[in-house]
């Protein structure tokens, strides 16, 4: 548990330095994202317009069309989907699904055993955290995934037991038709916290890891989005965590896909950092974070996390004492230090190529009117350089909670080989190849039936870690070790292929070798 008797409140001045980075082209299925006043109606109503798409590139926001038709029917926390060009395809409210068109593809998503909130169309309760979540079809460009949350009220005594995500589905996508093939597959029945859900890229830069936070704070549920398909999501307790309740939360993942951070945002603010193996699926060295202290009861925070996972930003409101000022706030994990970004002001999320926080501005009494931004947020304290008005816009965006996308340009992990499917990054396995040219080791016999061993040219100096994984990239079995010669247990492998891993004390992998076992 931190320390927070160092907390240090500081003021952040603003400043106005631009900074452009220019980064290769790549996927930008996640680079639209859609804001606006949409009201509460009626499934077979349009609601009122005020919608805009907001467009990003590698660089920067790119556009902002204020003229957009699309009818999300409700301001909570929508996902959208554009092609690998930036065209804007699908949104999602995780109720109401729409396309580019303007048509609505489904007025309900969820499944029709389930009745509408309240009895009645779009008087609604979604209130998730963050969600819903697009994802490519890693076997198909042609299609797209949409996963969301079906939350039900359940008996409870405090509210926080409220609302829980009782199914964890997904809808398939046709893109270029912008059609919807099928709603409700069912990918998880366990009850999980309401609306959050995340993914980052599998280490072969193809694959998607899916994650989702269960009831309790320590309980994840992890499944691999493969072109097969969607394999069964398992359920993770991480050791060392004490479990907490939790209803709202939302989860990130760092800009590089080795950190996840999970919030708790009712009844408790807590907040854990990970580090998380793409290769593997695994979360490793938790620490936990108490925020209890700087936040009243009540109060949702709406975090967002910044792109190296040093910070977080989050709305503190002081309910008309002088506490401490209205507005958005920065902490910083490292120092354990709290500094003031600007005063009250709309929600801020991170803009879908990683370089910019963007916070609605509230002017006078409207609720938005303008975008400012913190220009540098994985910087500490008033260096982050928020700038207050940049981007106008004609429209009033809310987000009750920030819109949801995985990081789409993330690729495969350097040096690694850890293929889901055995179809390997050429260079990535060039590199292994050659640092076993040395004859680090060797594993006999392969093929193999009734025994299987891993043999080092030398005894190890430090201890390593031998690893042995299925083809869809799931961890089977891990041991340290010490000894020149290993004899790996094998009694409960079924016929087919394996990949062994020797990874040394820095996390580097030595060794790779696929073997198989034939009966």
């Amino acid at each position: 548990m931190k320390n927070r008797r160092n907390l240090v409140v500081k003021y952040i001045f603003l400043q106005c330095i631009f900074i452009n980075v220019t980064i290769a082209f790549a996927q930008r299925e996640a680079d639209c994202i859609i804001a606006g006043n949409s009201l509460y109606s009626q499934p077979d109503r349009q609601p009122p317009g005020d919608n805009f798409i907001i467009k990003y590139n590698a660089d920067s926001l790119e556009s902002i069309d204020n003229d957009s038709p699309y009818a999300l029917s409700n301001f909570y926390s929508r996902a959208a989907y554009s092609d690998k060009y930036g065209n804007f395809k699908f949104a999602c409210n995780n109720w109401r699904l729409v396309n580019s068109l303007g048509e609505v593809l489904s007025y309900k998503l969820w499944r029709e055993d389930m009745p509408w909130p309240s009895g009645s169309g779009d008087t609604t309760l979604i209130d998730v955290a963050k969600g819903p979540l697009f994802l490519n079809d890693p076997g198909d460009s042609t299609k797209a995934y949409l996963f969301y949350g079906q939350f039900k009220t359940l008996p409870a005594q405090t509210f926080a037991t409220l609302r829980r995500d009782i199914y964890f589905t997904y809808a398939y996508l046709d893109v270029p038709t912008q059609q919807l093939i099928s709603k409700n597959n069912i990918v998880l029945t366990d009850t999980t916290s309401i609306g959050d859900m995340m993914a980052v890229r599998h280490g072969n830069g193809r694959d998607w890891w899916l994650i989702k936070p269960g009831l309790f704070t320590n309980v994840y549920y992890i499944g691999l989005v493969s072109p097969t398909g969607i394999s069964p999501m398992q359920r993770v307790e991480i050791p060392g965590l004490t479990p907490k309740e939790q209803t709202y939360s939302s989860s990130f993942f760092s800009q590089d896909g080795n950190t996840f951070v999970h919030c708790t945002d009712f009844v408790n603010f807590w907040i854990q950092k990970m580090e998380f193996d793409r290769c593997t699926g695994q979360f490793f060295n938790p620490i936990e974070y108490d925020m209890n202290p700087l936040i009243r009861t009540g109060n949702l925070c709406h975090w967002v996390v910044s792109p190296d996972a040093t910070k977080c930003y989050f709305i503190r409101l002081n309910y008309n004492d002088s506490t401490y000022l209205n507005g958005t706030y920065q902490y910083d994990f490292l120092s354990d230090s709290l500094y003031y970004v600007s005063d009250r002001a709309g929600l801020a999320y991170l803009s879908p190529n990683f370089k910019e926080i963007m916070i609605e501005k509230r002017i006078g009494n409207e609720l938005s009117s303008n975008y400012g931004a913190i220009k540098k947020p994985n910087v500490l304290g008033e260096a982050c350089n928020y700038v207050p008005i940049i981007y106008p816009l004609l429209n009033f965006g809310i987000f009750v909670s920030t819109p949801n996308f995985a990081n789409f340009r993330l690729g495969p992990v350097d040096g690694s080989i850890c293929d889901s499917l055995g179809i390997n990054n050429p260079v990535a396995v060039e590199k292994i190849w050659e640092e076993q040219e040395n004859k680090f080791a060797q594993v006999f016999p392969n093929p193999f039936v009734t025994e299987l061993n891993l043999h080092l040219q030398t005894a190890p100096q430090k201890p390593l870690l031998l690893q042995v994984h299925n083809t869809v990239g799931q961890l089977l079995w891990q041991s340290r070790i010490t000894q020149q010669t290993t004899q790996i247990p094998i009694a409960q492998w079924s016929k087919g292929l394996y990949l062994l891993r020797v990874v040394d004390e820095n996390g580097r992998v030595r060794f790779v070798e696929k073997v198989v076992r034939n009966e």
